[in-house]
């Protein structure tokens, strides 16, 4: 069953059965509603909206209201270990041993050893590596923000720009 959250969205998203991904702008990550709002959510994952509350909020970041919606999280690619797969196996993700840069291969909304539901196998990539659809067991970790923030602006973590 897929993972199911709370969060807010512009009143556009907000209809059961509409389909989006989180984005933020600069200004989320120091929002006093970034827990509540995008802080229950994956970085580049898709979302789909199943009912809404009558809480309405005005984001500072995007100066609009907001929505309280709930959400369920849609299955993700991931690259892995042939090895590791298995429909219907919940395993630790580790990130495969990619030989060049295969597309997925290093994901920024999942981090090393998190639990993930195997639903099925989309395809091999070479010998060892196969992309999957998967499913998160656990809520991601609100640092997932931080590393895609990093990775969209190309830089390597821990690292700051003057």
């Amino acid at each position: 069953m897929p993972r199911r959250t709370v969060s807010m969205v512009t009143p556009l998203f907000a209809k059961p059965g509409t389909v989006f991904q989180p984005l933020i702008t600069s200004r989320c990550l120091e929002c006093p509603y970034f827990n509540a709002c995008l802080g229950n959510l994956r970085p580049l994952v898709s979302y789909r909206v199943i009912g809404f509350r009558k809480h309405v909020v005005h984001c500072p970041a995007l100066s609009e209201d907001l929505v309280t919606v709930e959400v369920e999280e849609l299955p993700a690619r991931l690259v892995m270990n042939s090895r590791y797969v298995m429909p219907g196996a919940v395993v630790y993700y580790q990130k495969p041993d990619c030989d060049k840069e295969v597309e997925g291969c290093n994901p920024v909304f999942v981090e090393e050893r998190e639990r993930v539901r195997i639903l099925r196998e989309i395809e091999k990539v070479g010998n060892e590596l196969s992309v999957v659809e998967v499913e998160f067991i656990d809520p991601p970790h609100p640092r997932l923000w931080l590393l895609a923030k990093q990775k969209f602006l190309g830089r390597k973590a821990g690292h700051r720009s003057e």
